[in-house]
């Protein structure tokens, strides 16, 4: 790899691999692909509030957020490789973009506080609200390949005729709210909000959305004195929240090559925002003076969800977006904190976390439809009316000659060391499972992992301080793609040292498509933080005390361990490779995704390891002054 190229003496030698020719050197590709990023930022806010009377106060705000990024990707002139861009070999390529977004928000408040009845008994707090929010951006893009001649960083040395492209957005929204929080004597308390919002990204005929919130809460031990218990409150709460479609949903929409127009998606005038109905029961307990205790059941409903719904041919469109489906989500939440040991020198604290979560697809009004993360071959998870939302789908290789589908005799099979069902003259090619309706094609997997907890230990002793926080994810599963590009060329571990043929691994390979021999179980124990600060009074500093308060002194480690049976890197997949900043797509932060079907294509709810960073680990010291 460290070998001067044979072809022109330059460094790193680009097809280093004799072995196979599709594998380039890496090191070659940094030393001549330049990509240069500039970002900046500008935010303000300024506020201001009015006592008009001891009942009455009044205040507006004002936001400003502008950002601007720049971005260049130079291949030079005789760039000898075919990584990372195959076209851009011998002829060199160049690409500049840039983006502009800039968002406003302007606020104004009233609020009326009250407190009367005998004793000061009622409480009643009301506001009402105005928010407009304004936002636009625009992204303009050129790129081309065969440069003129070599080292020149101009979009004019492109001898052919540059790609285009740019894309601007205005996006306006209104809102108003009235709020209303209500107490007697701080037992019986009531609060309730009312939203009407309107958007640009509504359709015409759908404008505005009205949303609502009532929450009631009663603290029992005011009225009831229970033994051993300090503090036992009863909540209910249910209200309505909604989400906004993106900008290019609403509307009629082209693919414009070189100045020609293809139709791609018609418009809808009556897009609504999805909205969700979430109601929620739950209760706290303070008790024996050193516990206390939440729990939370919460039942979410979301209805006219936004679809991609595909189109007969004969509209000329391929698709429309539309309110077309409903899913609903039920959650358990219940946390413990426990005072073991409290003094004056000494402190013991635990607490510990767990919630329960699944979202089931209640309503489809279109045909089930397979959608993931949008990177090649990933799109395996099945949205399908009556299914968990988050299951995958696939060729399921059967481990059982029970299993045998119709018509194969057993004999002729085998289960090999891999636990696979194979035939028996070669070892060679795993089986696959098909029902009696000659359906290939089956559920393998499911993210929603049966239950998350938090354990968090805070312990001080005098000026010490330390915490611990380990987190649990038991089950979800995670589909491994890295493992199967590794199997395909049998560079696995496992593959590479096993007795069995190496051409059943490339059978389970399946052609890149999804199956079940590379669906693991995602569960993991992580320590998540650990630190350790130590604090010194100043009159304990000598001199230096007489200007400083007192010093904190302090050690963080994240992400520092990670127990679990995943074969790959790290079982938390959350930070997958990125787009190019260059692809117009990912320049707007609520546009869509790779895959068509999926606003946002967000990694982390598809977990699909597909050669992703390992989450990092990260060491930090500290010190603070107070003066």
């Amino acid at each position: 790899m460290l070998a001067p190229n044979e072809e022109d003496g330059s460094p790193y030698n680009y097809d280093f691999d004799t072995i196979d020719g599709n594998n380039r050197n890496p090191l070659y590709s940094l030393a001549n692909n330049d990509r240069e990023e500039r970002r900046n930022r500008v935010l303000g806010n300024v506020a201001l509030d009015y006592k008009v009377m001891p009942w009455l106060t009044l205040n507006g705000s004002y936001s400003y957020d502008y950002e601007n990024n720049t971005f260049e990707n130079y291949i030079p002139k005789g760039f000898l490789s075919d990584n990372p861009d195959g076209q851009a070999k011998d002829i060199g390529f160049i690409q500049r973009s840039n983006f502009n977004g800039r968002a406003q928000n302007i606020r104004f408040n009233a609020l009326f506080s009250e407190t009367f009845g005998v004793d000061d008994a009622f409480n009643f707090n009301f506001r009402l609200s105005y928010l407009n929010e304004r936002y636009k951006s625009a992204f303009n893009n050129a790129e081309g390949y065969n440069l003129a001649v070599g080292g020149i960083r101009s979009l004019d040395n492109i001898k052919d005729r540059p790609a285009l492209a740019s894309e601007s957005q205005t996006i306006i929204s209104d809102s108003y709210f009235a709020i209303a929080d209500f107490d007697y004597k701080g037992k019986y308390i009531f609060s309730g909000v009312v939203r009407r919002e309107g958007s640009s990204l509504f359709g015409p005929d759908t404008r505005w959305a009205n949303y609502f919130r009532a929450s009631l809460a009663y603290r029992l031990t005011e009225d009831l004195e229970i033994p051993g218990v300090q503090e036992l409150k009863l909540r209910a709460s249910y209200g309505t929240a909604g989400i906004r479609p993106s900008y290019e949903m609403r509307f009629e929409t082209f693919t414009l090559r070189n100045g020609a127009a293809t139709k791609s998606t018609i418009g809808n005038n009556e897009l609504k925002p999805a909205k969700t109905g979430e109601l929620e029961l739950g209760l706290n307990i303070d008790f024996l003076d050193r516990f206390s205790f939440e729990f939370n059941y919460v039942k979410a409903v979301t209805d006219d969800q936004i679809l991609r719904v595909p189109l007969s041919a004969a509209t000329g469109f391929g698709a429309q977006w539309r309110n077309a489906g409903e899913i609903e989500g039920t959650t358990l939440e219940a946390s413990l904190n426990y005072d073991i040991i409290k003094n004056e020198n000494f402190s013991w604290n635990m607490g510990i976390v767990w919630d329960k979560s699944e979202q089931k697809i209640t309503r489809l009004d279109v045909p089930s439809y397979l959608t993931g993360p949008g990177t090649q071959n990933t799109t395996f998870f099945r949205v399908e009316e009556g299914q968990n939302f988050g299951i995958m789908y696939g060729s399921d290789f059967i481990r059982s000659l029970s299993d045998l589908p119709s018509g194969l005799d057993p004999n002729n099979y085998l289960v090999n060391g891999e636990g696979y069902v194979v035939d028996a003259a070669t070892g060679s090619t795993p089986v696959a499972r098909v029902d009696d309706e000659g359906n290939a094609f089956f559920v393998i997997g499911d993210i929603t992992p049966d239950f998350r907890a938090a354990i968090n230990t805070t312990l001080k002793y005098k000026n010490f301080s330390f915490y611990t926080l380990f987190d649990w994810k038991q089950g979800g599963d995670i589909y491994n793609r890295t493992n199967q590009w590794l199997y395909r060329d049998t560079r696995h571990a496992v593959s590479a040292n096993s007795q069995v043929p190496a051409s059943f691994y490339a059978g389970l390979y399946n052609t890149g498509n999804p199956s079940s021999g590379f669906v693991e179980d995602g569960s993991f124990v992580k320590l998540r933080e650990l630190s350790l600060y130590y604090t010194l009074d100043g009159e304990n500093m000598g001199n230096i005390g007489n200007f400083i308060e007192s010093m904190r002194i302090g050690f963080i480690g994240r992400n520092l361990i990670t127990w679990s049976d995943y074969t790959g890197f790290d079982p938390e997949i959350t930070n997958q490779a990125e787009a190019s900043r260059s692809d117009l797509t990912s320049r707007d932060t609520n546009g869509l995704g790779n895959d068509v079907n999926t606003p946002g294509g967000d990694p982390n709810v598809f977990k699909v390891d597909n050669f992703p960073y390992p989450t990092t680990k990260s060491y930090s010291f500290s010190v603070q002054l107070n003066f």
